[in-house]
């Protein structure tokens, strides 16, 4: 009886674990892991603090064009992914004060804001 308890909970502790890599591998949504392939266009915020730079991420035959915009902090060159949208080929970028930009109609703040299509 014991052992088949051990063999059981075995069982229980592998399929959890092929579950979680699975869901590890499949959806993961950190856009941080994506990166950018043709630039588009960049931008610089009014007094050149940031800059958004926008890619346009081909998928192949079989998928459809995605833009990536990250911002780069122009002080200390750190950079973020900080919009992520598929079924997109195209960027517009309007700056509405130093940390408020508008992408593509949606508006974030650079330095807290992140949109991923995924996450509706």
């Amino acid at each position: 009886m014991k052992k088949t308890i051990k063999i059981l909970i075995s069982v229980i502790i592998i399929i959890m674990l092929f579950l979680y890599f699975i869901y590890c591998v499949l959806f993961d949504f950190d856009i941080e892991k994506i990166k950018g392939q043709e630039l588009l266009k960049e931008e610089s915020s009014p007094n050149s603090n940031y800059k958004v730079e926008c890619y346009l991420n081909n998928g192949g035959a079989t998928v459809d064009f995605a833009v990536l915009c990250k911002v780069i902090d122009n002080k200390n060159k750190k950079e973020r992914n900080i919009y992520w949208e598929y079924h997109c080929s195209e960027a517009e970028i309007t700056w509405k004060d130093e940390t408020t930009v508008i992408i593509n109609e949606m508006e974030l703040d650079v330095l807290k804001d992140t949109y991923d299509f995924r996450k509706k």
